[in-house]
């Protein structure tokens, strides 16, 4: 079983909140957002806290404003869609490779290349 780690392919929803609750974006009901396990596409400390998770997974991942500077906690519910490893063409480009535009719409945040 594949699980997150660096070389692979991880498809995630989120939703990101403030330490007061607000919704500051929430990615859960979109499209999957696509990037590389080790890549610098994702903020290398959420990455960490990702490592290990395997598909249909879910963990809070919390930033507390002391730690990273931040102007306020930031709490991140994320799920893990998919895993799958990455393609020598994905890790030369430094990002995922969706077969086809049809998966792709105006809030997907995700790469298509054609003839890769």
């Amino acid at each position: 079983m594949i699980a997150v780690a660096n070389d692979i392919v991880v498809s995630i929803r989120y939703l990101m909140t403030n330490g007061r609750g607000e919704v500051l974006e929430d990615r859960m009901n979109v499209p999957a957002t696509h990037y590389i396990q080790g890549s610098s596409a994702i903020d290398p400390g959420l990455q960490a806290q990702m490592g290990g998770l395997l598909a249909g997974e879910r963990k809070i991942i919390r930033f507390r404003r002391e730690e990273s500077g931040l102007d306020d906690d930031l709490i991140f519910e994320v799920v893990v869609d998919g895993l799958r490893a990455a393609t020598k063409a994905e890790l030369l480009l430094g990002y995922p490779v969706i077969a086809g535009d049809a998966q792709c719409d105006p809030d997907c945040i995700c790469h298509f290349k054609p003839g890769l």
